[in-house]
């Protein structure tokens, strides 16, 4: 439910049969016999105070006929302050007179939000068409003694407004919550200068802070307030109107951008993301002229009037509040809106010929001012559309006009026979009343001068209505309007209105909106994926239009008539469309809509992906079109990515068994914490912190912190002024396996080399993790110890940081395809199963050389600059991870000392472009140089978060039914169509999408060798036109999206082979040509046009602040035929 517009009050009855009476005056209540009758009722308000001028700027007639008085000091006050703030619901009153026509009584009124239709006193309505909400009060106000009765009842509505404590943004504990669409009230303790009310002088600000200006429509109260000196009313109240609907904007002639919606949601319930400011002093550089004033031009008070922000030349005096939230997170009632348990409505329009202009009706010819006519003849063209008895609900629009059928209750069966069309459409003195009119009109009589032009009539839908009548189709289907959906054109879309906002969030394109090739089964069975056209939905700035548009021109054949469905989900389905309070909108049956067979042809298909089930392809057998580091809820039918988590993982003796199998070394390194300069890299293994090797948890993880181990289990305390900290994947994977015949490593090659840039896998750039300039600062305070009792030092990588500067790392991220790891003997390793007193594994599931990031170390790069006023007296323990050589390297490095000649020898990290070593201090001289790389292994911790996850689909095929198997023509993609829209994710996340495309995929189940030449795991699946794995079953390919035969490999345990092969690497995947990578991922979909096939990855991209993740609920691609 929303409310209402700014109305005149009508003075008119209305000249017809149906109207008895006629050239009487409609009955309102006049001013001096409204303040008799509140006296009466122990109202004050209708005298004033002396000494007050009020100018004729001030406009001080308020178009009401009626007002309730509040305490005032007749506008002379020298102190002039804020009473109460509240909020509730803005509506036009209407009451009864002698003829039984309801009588606007008042506009622009706010009442309690909690205030519901009864059966004696109160019917609350909202009209569809026009978004008007309206409090009808059941009295007949020509009978005095019901008039009083209105006047009390009316009284009742507008109190108990829900108030709005007085508090600012230092404010500890909950803040009053005011509803996102209601109407603000600020009570003043003195009557108001209406000449000084506006959104200057009294300003809304939202957000997080609140410093964003809201343009809401602010006036005076028409209804609220005392009489001055003159006599003249003057108000006590101002309404900050939070919601703008066009007909709003239109009447009133407010700057306010139209706003269905009204204030941003909040997200907390203990933080203010809405401030009232009213300035107190003017000030021009800015364009504040004025302030708000009393009538002898007082500024509201500073003192005892609540909060005032000093801060500012204005000096506002504000209140703090919050908007209403969703109820899933912080648990609002109507998800933040005014109360609303009314379902939304679907609203049509049909065209209605105004054939004779329109006739005021008028008890004084001289009064032009009546808003009630006659419509001599109309004409309702559609043979389909319109043709039920109007009601008092329908509206007849023209531009910048809403007219309101008037249709008393009580007819007889021939008075309303008038209100059914003829067999031709024709209808015959419709009495009407004007609801509103273009403002360059001199007055509603100008309507018989241009009103006599093609118009709609706006209804609600109603079970039984034609559906088809409640869509509208542009361009203009051939068929309208007898049949307003048949022969549409394939450039066409399709607009539903709505009887009030709808919820952005429960409108989709796949789900509650739909456009189908197909009509949804009766039994409930699912439309395949190609069923559905892929298009957006553009919803109005009021929210309450939403168009279906597609991405492509619908699919046609020339000559050819095909159907479509247009359909509006309801309660019965998982996704409906609601209303901002979260209300179900009236279900509509479907619509069929035909394509005009003499349009062009359009070849072209898509698919989506709703995440209705894992598995939404054919063949059906519980086979997932989607895999990787993903959760696919098909209760809420999204896919999501791995839940946002922080972990620390020691890399000691204590907890890794791999670092258990080494040599304490307990002395030490002093380097990278030398003041003559350092520059060190080192590595940490997977192995190294106990992951597996294919466990998804532990794969594209980002390194947050790192920490190292001192030697004696505490540090000195030193600074030094640049360190910089350098992260990336290494090239080589040392493997310290032992040969058992010669007691050497035999893999003495597979470690680090001399030149710092070539242990870094080759394509891939080094990650500044802490800038040199921040320098590293080593504090005793900041020593941790663990359970097992290791004591550890953090590194300074973002340490200090603002959460939203920290810098990461993603290790074993598997959107980087590059292979390395050359020299040593493949993985798993046999030293790691040994560790874990596991056999060695029977396959390799990568050989030597061939290893992908997941397997690929961790290269940490220390840079320390010179900095002599450093003290140099911390050691990092570590480990030797082989005693009888010094290889395999696990460190190189390059460090300043003292040399044997006594000489101090600096290292500058910038210009050091190899691994010289340093200076032992214990050798005899000392200072006798040391080689630069060593099998010394660091103890140490890394603190890394799960911010990246990956998901893989199938390998689909760009199908266009149209075209036929055999005369594949190429493909034209178009950019992904997602649900949600990015705008809408949480803030601080992301999703991102990138391709593959192949020209053809070879189908072979011939071979005699399992996993030899064979893309088919047969038997899983019993379908027509047989299809390799990765066509139709996710969980055949691994995290890099790559497809290895794992089903099929029955050699020696059946471990799965990831290596390039042309027998198991992608077979029978003929990849795009053009690329010297032709499997490599594309971030733009241009990328792949001419593929036949496409494959999708998504990366999910997570806020580690605040720990929320986005998520997708739909994801499709469409394409054409060049």
């Amino acid at each position: 439910m929303r409310k209402s517009f700014h109305l005149p009050v009508s003075p008119q009855g209305i000249t017809a049969n149906l109207f008895p009476g006629a050239g009487r005056r409609g009955r309102v209540l006049a001013t001096g016999v409204l303040c008799a009758s509140l006296a009466g009722l122990g109202l004050s308000g209708c005298s004033g105070a002396s000494g007050v001028e009020p100018t004729s700027a001030d406009n001080p007639s308020t178009g009401s006929s009626f007002y309730f008085g509040d305490l005032n000091s007749g506008g002379a006050a020298s102190e002039f302050r804020i009473a109460r703030m509240a909020y509730g619901r803005l509506v036009q009153v209407q009451a009864l007179d002698n003829e039984g026509i309801r009588q606007t009584m008042a506009s622009d009124f706010v009442i309690n939000q909690n205030l519901v239709s009864d059966d004696l006193n109160y019917e609350l309505t909202v009209s569809g068409v026009t978004g008007q909400e309206t409090l009808f009060i059941k009295r007949n106000v020509d009978i005095p003694a019901q008039r009083e009765q209105f006047l009390d009842l009316l009284k009742a509505a507008g109190e108990g407004l829900d108030p709005i404590q007085v508090q600012d943004l230092a404010t500890t504990g909950t803040y009053s919550m005011l509803p996102r669409n209601a109407a603000l009230v600020i009570v003043f303790d003195d009557l108001v200068r209406p000449s000084t009310v506006s959104n200057r002088t009294i300003e809304i600000v939202e957000g997080y802070p609140p410093t964003a200006p809201f343009e809401a429509r602010v006036f005076p109260s028409a209804h609220y307030g005392g009489t001055a000196s003159n006599g003249a009313f003057y108000p006590t109240r101002v309404i900050v109107d939070l919601t703008t609907s066009l007909i709003e904007k239109q009447l009133s002639g407010s700057s306010a951008p139209l706003n269905g919606v009204g204030l941003g949601a909040s997200i907390e319930s203990n933080m203010a993301n809405v401030q009232v400011r009213i300035p107190t002093v003017t000030n021009p550089s800015i364009g504040l002229t004025n302030v708000l004033t009393n009538l002898t031009n007082h500024a509201l008070a500073t003192t005892g009037n609540g909060p005032v922000d000093f801060t500012t030349n204005s000096r506002p005096v504000t209140r703090a509040l919050r908007s209403g939230g969703r109820a899933g997170i912080v648990s609002d009632p109507f998800n933040g809106f005014l109360r609303d348990t009314l379902p939304p409505q679907v609203l049509g329009a049909t065209p209605m010929n105004i054939v004779a202009a329109p006739q005021q009706v008028q008890a004084d010819p001289a009064d032009t001012g009546s808003l009630f006519f006659i419509l001599p003849e109309v004409e309702l063209p559609s043979e389909l559309c319109g043709r039920d008895a109007l009601t008092s609900a329908d509206f007849i629009s023209q531009p910048g006009l809403f007219a309101r059928v008037v249709k008393p209750a009580g007819l007889t069966p021939t008075q309303a026979q008038a209100y059914v069309p003829d067999g031709s459409g024709m209808l015959f003195n419709l009495p009407v009343e004007l609801v509103s009119f273009p403002r360059e009109w001199d007055g509603p009589k100008d309507w018989e001068q241009f009103g006599a032009i093609q118009s709609n009539l706006e209804v609600t839908f109603e079970l039984g209505d034609p559906a088809e009548c409640f869509v509208q189709v542009l361009p203009r289907p051939t068929g309208y309007p007898n049949n307003p959906t048949d022969g549409v054109t394939t450039s066409s879309i399709f607009t539903l209105r709505f009887s009030e906002p709808m919820d952005p969030e429960s409108l989709t394109a796949f789900d509650s909106v739909t456009l189908t090739r197909q009509l949804q089964s009766s039994s409930g069975a699912p439309l395949s994926t190609s069923d559905f056209v892929v298009g957006e939905l553009n919803q109005s700035a009021t929210l309450r239009e939403v168009t279906f548009v597609p991405v492509l021109n619908l699919a046609h054949l020339s000559g050819v008539q095909e159907s479509y469905y247009f359909s509006l989900s309801d309660s019965g389905d998982a996704f409906p469309p609601r209303d901002l309070a979260g209300n179900i909108v009236a279900a509509i049956p479907s619509i069929e809509v035909t394509v005009e067979p003499s349009e062009p042809s359009e070849l072209n298909g898509g698919r989506v992906s709703r995440f209705a089930s894992t598995d939404e392809e054919v063949p059906l057998g519980g086979f997932p079109e989607w895999g990787g580091q993903i959760q696919i809820d098909t209760n809420l039918q999204t896919i999501r990515p791995r839940p946002v988590v922080r972990t620390q993982v020691v890399i000691d003796n204590q907890e890794q068994a791999l670092p258990a199998q080494m040599t304490a070394f307990p002395p030490g390194v002093v380097t990278p914490f030398s003041p003559f300069g350092s520059k060190m890299q080192t590595v940490w293994r997977y192995s190294d912190c106990g992951f597996s090797l294919t466990d998804p948890n532990n794969i594209n993880i980002d390194v947050e912190g790192l920490w190292w181990v001192p030697t004696g289990g505490s540090i000195n305390p030193d600074a030094f002024e640049r360190f910089e900290i350098r992260l990336s994947h290494c090239r080589y994977a040392p493997d310290e396996l032992i040969n058992p015949s010669s007691l050497f490593p035999q893999f003495q090659n597979s470690g680090l080399r001399p030149v710092y840039t070539v242990n870094i896998l080759e394509n891939e750039v080094q990650r500044v993790v802490h800038p040199r300039q921040l320098g590293y600062v080593i504090d005793q305070a900041d020593v941790r110890t663990t359970v097992n009792g290791t004591s550890l030092v953090p590194f300074p990588l973002n340490r200090n940081v603002p959460d939203e500067d920290k810098r990461y790392f993603t290790w074993r991220d598997t959107r980087i395809r590059d292979r390395s790891g050359p020299g040593n003997g493949g993985l798993e390793s046999e030293a790691y199963s040994a560790a874990l007193g596991l056999p060695p594994a029977p396959n390799l599931y990568y050989r030597p050389g061939e290893i992908q990031t997941i397997g690929l170390p961790l290269l940490m790069e220390f840079r320390t600059s010179v900095d002599l006023s450093s003290a140099g007296q911390n050691a990092w323990l570590l480990n030797l991870a082989v005693n009888s050589s010094s290889r395999p390297y696990f460190r190189a490095f390059s460090t300043g000392g003292v040399n044997t000649g006594g000489d101090q020898v600096f290292i500058d990290p910038e210009n050091e472009d190899a691994a010289n070593g340093g200076f032992s201090p214990g050798s005899n001289p000392p200072g006798a140089p040391t080689f630069g790389r060593d099998n010394t292994f660091h103890l140490g911790a890394i603190d890394y978060v799960a911010r990246i996850s990956l998901a893989h689909s199938i390998w689909f095929e760009a199908v266009i039914e149209s075209e036929g198997a055999s005369s594949f023509g190429g493909r034209v993609y178009s950019e992904p169509t997602v649900e949600p829209d990015a705008t809408v994710q949480p803030i601080g996340t992301s999703v991102e999408f990138s391709f593959r495309g192949a020209t053809n995929i070879v189908f072979d189940n011939t071979t005699s060798i399992p996993g030899a030449g064979d893309n088919y795991s047969g038997g899983d699946v019993t379908v027509t036109g047989e299809l390799a794995d990765y066509q139709y079953d996710a969980s055949t390919l691994d995290l890099y999206g790559d497809y290895y035969n794992d089903k099929d490999i029955t050699d020696a345990g059946g471990s799965p082979v990831h290596n390039p092969n042309q027998d198991r690497d992608n077979f029978g995947i003929s990849f795009l040509p053009g690329f010297t990578d032709q499997a490599a991922w594309r971030d733009s979909v241009t990328d792949i046009f001419g593929a036949r096939y496409y494959q999708v990855r998504i990366t999910f991209s997570g806020n580690v602040i605040t720990g929320q993740a986005p998520q997708v609920s739909a994801f499709a691609l469409t394409w054409e035929r060049p």
